[in-house]
């Protein structure tokens, strides 16, 4: 067993390849990651997973409203 790259995170695509060639960032490269394993190791966490992608969306919306001094839009 791989422990660092485990098989039910494999596929015919890499998720950290798709990560690498759309140049993500840490941000939405970690919300796309856990959407793309959103419960495929624990299927019971499959809303935890979804959650942790909706706070890396949020921290960069945040971010990004602060760079550009835009009001919260939701």
């Amino acid at each position: 067993m791989d422990a660092i790259n485990p098989q039910h995170y494999k596929g015919k695509i890499e998720c950290i390849e798709c990560i690498e060639q759309q140049g993500l960032g840490y941000h939405i490269g970690n919300a796309f990651k856990y959407i793309w394993r959103a419960g495929k190791k624990d299927k019971s966490k499959e809303i935890e997973d979804l959650n942790k992608a909706k706070w890396y969306i949020e921290r960069r919306i945040k971010q990004l409203q602060e760079i550009n001094n835009t009001p919260e839009i939701y």
